[in-house]
């Protein structure tokens, strides 16, 4: 996958979010780059790494992933993003 191409994909998981009342944006630079995207205290950041795509996710306050997630797909990665950002307290992925 190219460089554009990984960027592409990713700002169409950042207008996903978007369109879904989340924050989100990209940050990082080339292929280090990932989507952060916020929702009523909880973050979850979504990047590219070989064939997979990762979540991480993070608790109100939380400066380490709570728990990470592997993801066949963008579309996949990005309905359990948007499930876990509007859940309120635990929810097993």
């Amino acid at each position: 996958m190219t460089d554009d191409a990984y960027e592409h994909d990713l700002q169409q998981v950042v207008k996903s979010l978007q369109g879904a009342g989340c924050d989100a944006f990209l940050r990082g630079e080339g292929r280090s780059r990932f989507v952060f995207a916020e929702y009523r205290g909880r973050a979850i950041e979504v990047y590219q790494d070989g064939n997979a795509v990762y979540l991480e996710f993070f608790d109100e306050g939380a400066e380490q992933a709570s728990k990470d997630k592997r993801e066949p797909n963008y579309d996949l990665a990005t309905q359990h993003a948007l499930a876990w950002l509007r859940q309120r307290g635990t929810m097993n992925l």
